[in-house]
């Protein structure tokens, strides 16, 4: 049954520039509105888009998947064990190419994978992992790629079909640990996925015969996406805070980020967005030196943590702390951004306007 729509929390704040960052042209003042979830202390985590055009979240503190209209609506769906109903600990989640939202699990002897269709029928898969799951996305095979770890830190990249048929593919880094929120499927057709505490990058081919680690020494990669070049981006911490890129071959290069990043997308406006500290920022590289915009999170200490693009044309993101999700709103809202219309780039890819009618 649906959740009752709560009214969101507006608050209008002008993007400020970082220091040392260079802007070619003003940033108009963006907007962002704020959802609060009805569950309380649910730790929403990881979100996605849906193919139904809502988005898509996890409650690690509730064991429950969130689904969020663009309009604000939210619904909350229990995950529990088919054994004896025990609440299952929901991790992350993705978009799966059978139309279903896929999620992982943690918990006691081990992790499961499961799917959500966008009517809210939840369907478990049998098999109980070893290790704890994290990180999940649709790989360019057509199943499912997923991060593992167990106790002993014998780290895994597993694989699911759609069927539910299942393999694993034992990384030789034995006693690191792989970061939540990292793997993702590269634009060199492998999928590419985060080691923090090998501080590493690796790729993995779809067959699983190849595996290659690409290191990161002095930082800790985290959140992965795919930007527009086509490279794969990354957050880091550790010695150096910031955001980096790696190319299909293997090359590094790394900028600075006054603030601690968490997760990383690529947004429908050419640039990146993250989540750091209580901030929003956006990141493009139009010249010698990145732009760099941050956005104030209304709610003081939110904790912004997962992030995505939504169908509708904004970003949204998780507030773990402040138990809410938000809306950076790209396209304006009353017109495509409740879906009346469609957001189409016009005078340059920086800029969105609503068109109404179809593409």
């Amino acid at each position: 049954m649906p959740s009752p729509r709560f009214p969101a929390l507006r608050l209008t704040v002008a993007a400020a520039l970082l220091a040392g960052a260079a802007l070619a042209e003003p940033v108009a003042a963006q907007t962002i509105d704020e959802f609060p979830i009805p569950t309380a202390s649910s730790k929403p985590q990881c979100i996605a888009p849906g193919a139904d055009g809502n988005l898509w979240f996890t409650e690690t503190g509730a064991s429950k998947i969130g689904r969020i209209t663009p309009g604000g609506q939210i619904s909350e769906f229990a995950v529990h064990s088919n054994s004896g109903g025990l609440s299952l600990d929901v991790r992350c989640l993705a978009p799966g190419p059978d139309g279903d939202v896929w999620f992982t699990t943690s918990g006691t002897p081990g992790g499961r994978i499961g799917k959500i269709t966008t009517s809210g029928v939840i369907t478990l898969y049998p098999h109980v992992f070893p290790g704890q799951l994290y990180a999940i996305t649709a790989g360019p095979d057509g199943a499912m790629w997923f991060t593992e770890t167990t106790p002993t830190f014998h780290n895994t990249i597993g694989r699911i079909t759609t069927s539910g048929d299942f393999s694993e593919y034992p990384l030789p880094d034995v006693g690191h640990l792989i970061v939540a929120s990292g793997i993702v499927a590269g634009s060199d057709g492998n999928v590419w996925f985060a080691e923090a505490g090998a501080q590493e990058i690796g790729s993995i081919t779809p067959d699983g015969a190849t595996i290659t680690a690409y290191p990161t020494t002095g930082f800790f990669p985290a959140g992965l996406t795919v930007g527009p070049d086509g490279a794969v981006w990354f957050t880091e911490g550790g010695a150096s805070r910031g955001l980096a890129q790696i190319t299909t071959d293997g090359t590094v290069t790394q900028y600075d980020i006054p603030s601690l990043p968490a997760n990383v997308v690529a947004g429908p406006d050419g640039a990146l967005w993250l989540t750091e500290g209580n901030k929003v920022a956006r990141w493009i590289k139009t010249g010698r030196n990145p732009d760099v915009t941050e956005i104030d999170v209304p709610t003081p200490g939110s904790l912004p943590d997962g992030i995505a693009a939504g169908a509708d044309g904004n970003i949204w993101f998780t507030e773990q702390t402040g138990n809410k999700i938000g809306r950076v709103n790209l396209v304006p809202q009353g017109s495509c951004g409740i879906g009346r219309g469609h957001a189409r780039a016009v005078a340059g890819p920086e800029v969105l306007t609503c068109i109404s009618g179809r593409p």
